[in-house]
């Protein structure tokens, strides 16, 4: 996918200037830490924060909502990595390079100046290798708890039928929408018993096969499933540091055998380990057999 450049006023830099605004130092994020609340603060802003100290625990409010969160024993950089305002950070250093075309010149031919960057190539482009009538569709959603309004959205999927799912993360639920951004339904509620949601972070669907809608749930720490209706199937994982445990699960993704990737933001695995586990889907259930292969962790389907 292309975008166009845009001049070093534009309302898109602007926009991209504020989101990678700390709101604590107000200025632009350094080693920038997610909270369990899925705000993110610099992580020298975040050791600045006056602490609570209940029964030998410390705890820190959050700046933006003042959500009580528990201080890791290794200190605020042992929060999770705010991946997001990373990869925007980057978007923006490429929105400031190629805001003037003449700075930059094609990937491709080498010699007409660049109009665009292609984001999935990771090159610059002149017009012969963009799309030229590559223009602005539509956007769709607001701020709001209503049907069709989000609180902080941190992923989206596309099902076989072109419906859009998309994680509502403080409204702890799930979206989804028509092709064209229209509501369709939601599911899912604050809670944690089967069908509840708790800050849902990552969401990816089994296109390939059964269908199925997958959900991390940063705060109840385990992946939940639904039918494309809405309809709980089940749940697996907990909070802990076993093989078969999560803190703060975030990214998912299928890989072309169905194997389920699981982002586990802060737990660290042993060396010999992947950072990322794999977990093979059976559309009956999902085994608990465990056992190490060629330095990765992979869940047996039975």
């Amino acid at each position: 996918m292309a975008t166009k450049p845009s001049s070093s006023s534009s309302p898109g830099l602007l926009k991209l200037e504020e989101q990678l605004t700390c709101p604590v130092c107000l200025d632009h994020y350094t080693n920038p830490k997610t909270l369990p609340c899925l705000h993110s603060f610099c992580e020298h802003c975040l050791e600045g924060l006056a602490l609570d100290k209940k029964n030998e625990t410390y705890y820190l409010s959050c700046p933006t909502c003042r959500h009580c969160t528990e201080l890791p024993e290794e200190g605020a950089g042992a929060f999770p990595v705010a991946f997001h305002v990373n990869n925007l950070k980057e978007i923006y250093s490429l929105m400031k390079k190629v805001a003037d075309p003449e700075q930059v010149t094609c990937d491709n031919c080498t010699t007409a100046n660049a109009t665009g960057y292609c984001k999935d190539c990771n090159q610059f482009l002149c017009t012969e290798f963009l799309n030229p009538d590559l223009t602005f569709s539509h956007s769709f959603g607001s701020k709001g708890s209503a049907n069709g309004q989000f609180q902080y959205l941190s992923d989206i999927a596309i099902d076989s039928q072109g419906l859009v799912y998309v994680t509502d993360s403080c409204n702890h639920r799930i979206q989804k929408f028509s092709p064209d951004g229209k509501f369709v339904d939601q599911f899912g509620n604050e809670g944690s018993g089967p069908g509840q949601l708790s800050i849902p972070a990552g969401l990816t669907i089994d296109t390939a096969a059964t269908g199925l809608v997958y959900v991390s749930e940063y705060s109840n720490n385990r992946i939940s499933v639904f039918t494309s209706d809405g309809v709980f199937v089940r749940k697996f994982g907990s909070e802990g540091s076993n093989i078969d445990q999560f803190k703060y699960p975030y990214g998912l993704a299928f890989d072309k055998d169905r194997v389920l990737y699981v982002c586990d933001s802060v737990i660290k695995l042993p060396e010999q380990w992947a950072e990322l586990w794999n977990y093979k889907i059976n559309t009956q259930m999902i085994d608990n057999w465990v056992k190490t292969l060629k330095d990765k962790i992979i869940l047996e389907t039975m």
